[in-house]
């Protein structure tokens, strides 16, 4: 009896995460993390990270604390497809995802590969311990941000105490899809990558329609690709298996239907 794709990227998560991937990079990715955690201690001196059980723990702005950064910010609405901004750009801003859906990319020199990922609101974009943006960023739905500078960040936080904890949170939920994004990448069956990519994209209402099943990519097969970091070939034949085993039927061009 074959798998669903829901088993199969259960399977991608839990079995393969420990065959072919190489847990000595959990260090670093921690690392990636400390540096952006040293970010919001600098601009919100006091805050204490507490340990990894703390960390984990998701913090939410409410609806006052969205209308104080939007008086003190600037609030951007763009279209899907649109680049938010790029590694090569002066990081001047932090850009508050309010909603919508982001990819963000990184390239580490060390690994020499792109990580690519998926990020959807609320969160925050952008933290920068250097001069340049260490990653870029770009919508892949209509998104609504806001964004500050470092000053504007730092002034808004005495209106808002727990500002400090939510960013601390969406580093590191960011380290986690990190952690997770490696893992898959080192999964060799292709459709099974594929698989990771749209059960993410099923979690994003924007995206998915739970009474008739049908998934709105969103991504271009190039970007697919990008993201698990494979040729758009390679995506267009897991797509063609995927089809082929009805885990999926094509709706039209940019639409497929889920069968799990």
């Amino acid at each position: 009896m074959r798998r669903s794709v829901s088993r199969i990227t259960n399977y991608i998560l839990d079995g393969d995460r420990v065959n072919g991937f190489d847990h000595s990079t959990h260090q670093t990715r921690a690392s990636e993390y400390n540096e952006g955690a040293d970010v919001v201690v600098r601009y919100f001196g006091g805050i204490q990270t507490g340990g990894e059980e703390r960390n984990q723990k998701r913090v939410l702005l409410h609806e006052a604390d969205i209308t104080r950064l939007s008086t003190v910010g600037r609030d951007l609405n763009i279209k899907d497809n649109t680049r938010i901004y790029d590694e090569s750009q002066e990081a001047s801003r932090v850009y508050f995802l309010l909603s919508g859906v982001v990819i963000t990319d990184k390239h580490f020199d060390k690994y020499k590969t792109n990580v690519s990922n998926l990020v959807s609101a609320p969160h925050v974009l952008g933290l920068s311990q250097c001069e340049f943006y260490e990653d870029s960023s770009f919508s892949i739905s209509v998104c609504h941000l806001i964004s500050l500078t470092y000053p504007q960040m730092k002034a808004v936080s005495r209106d808002i105490p727990h500002l400090g904890e939510f960013i601390l949170s969406c580093l590191w939920r960011g380290h986690q899809k990190t952690e997770e994004q490696l893992a898959v990448r080192s999964i060799r069956f292709m459709p099974r990558r594929l698989a990771f990519v749209l059960m993410e994209l099923v979690h994003q209402q924007q995206f998915f329609d739970a009474s008739t099943k049908n998934l709105k990519l969103g991504m271009s097969r190039s970007k697919i690709a990008e993201y698990i970091s494979t040729t758009p070939e390679s995506v267009s034949r897991a797509f063609s298996y995927l089809f082929r085993e009805k885990y999926i039927d094509k709706v039209d061009r940019n639409t497929i239907r889920v069968n799990f």
